[in-house]
Parts: structure tokens; sequence; C-alpha cells
């Protein structure tokens, strides 16, 4: 019997590394896990002793609608092809795009971690824009999940995430 297979989507190697390296190997004893992030080193989290397999998609930074387009087929088509069980995304970028690819490749739970608003602090369309896409991103998702109580309650509070 196979073990169900898990994918997190982050946006750079940085974040896997500053915080989510206990997540994967604790994930990875009871899953099979890939990572999708935007590297050039595939080796960089087994040169750091977390034995999962990391798999590079681009993501321009900044936002780069042309530069970003390549994204979402390649999320699609790795989605698709792996037949993930569940994707997890963290980071704004990631979890739009692995929310709304995840969707559409069918992957039966789609979870995504918020862990700050870029939006809160800024105002007119903006604010407005960068709040709907948070709001698309959890509505594309299954399961939604904050990294602290308080943030949880500030998302509830502005329709964000229920």
């Amino acid at each position: 019997m196979s073990r169900p297979r898990l994918c997190y989507v982050v946006f750079s190697e940085l974040t896997a590394k500053a915080f989510l390296l206990e997540h994967f190997s604790a994930a990875a004893a009871h899953y099979d896990v890939s990572v999708v992030a935007s590297t050039a080193d595939t080796n960089v989290l087994r040169a750091l002793g977390v034995l999962v397999d990391i798999t590079p998609v681009a993501f321009a930074r900044p936002s780069a609608p042309m530069a970003d387009r390549a994204a979402p087929w390649a999320l699609w088509g790795l989605f698709r092809r792996a037949r993930f069980d569940l994707v997890h995304s963290v980071t704004p970028k990631a979890g739009l795009l692995a929310a709304l690819t995840g969707f559409l490749a069918r992957v039966p739970v789609r979870i995504h971690t918020f862990t700050g608003q870029v939006w809160a602090t800024r105002a007119g369309f903006g604010r407005w824009l960068l709040k709907r896409i948070d709001a698309l991103t959890a509505a594309a998702c299954t399961h939604v999940l904050a990294d602290s109580g308080s943030q949880r309650d500030f998302l509830v509070a502005e329709a964000v995430g229920a």
C-alpha cells in the first residue's frame, strides 16, 4: 500500500529553509513529500538533512503577470502527473497559484497557511485587490490555516477566510 502524496508549494527556498524544515521532516514520516519552490538548487533541502524532493517552478518577484504565465501551467501539469492527495501552500503568490491549479487539477485536499497580509497596511485599490486575492485563495482551498489565533480572527472579521 502506497503512502499518501503531499506537496508543499512555497515561493522560494528561503521560506522552506527558514520556516518549514521541521514540517517537511515530520510530514515525511507519514507521506511521500515533494516541495515546489522557485529555486535552481534542487538539492538545497537534502543538503540540510531533509530528505524530500524539490521541484523548481519559476515565480517572479515582484508580481509580473507576463513572467508568471508559465508557473500555473507547470503546477497544473505537476499536480496532474504526480496525483498528490494534498497540496499545502505557504506565502501569498504560491498560495494563489497552488489553490487555483490544485482546484483545477482536482487535488482532493488543498490547504493554505496565511502568515500575514500585505494588504493590512495598504489603502485604496491596492488593498482591495490584494485582499480579494487572499479571499480567492481561501475560496479555492478545502482548508485554511493561520499562524496565530489573532490572525485567524482578523481574517474572519475581514471576510477573507471562514
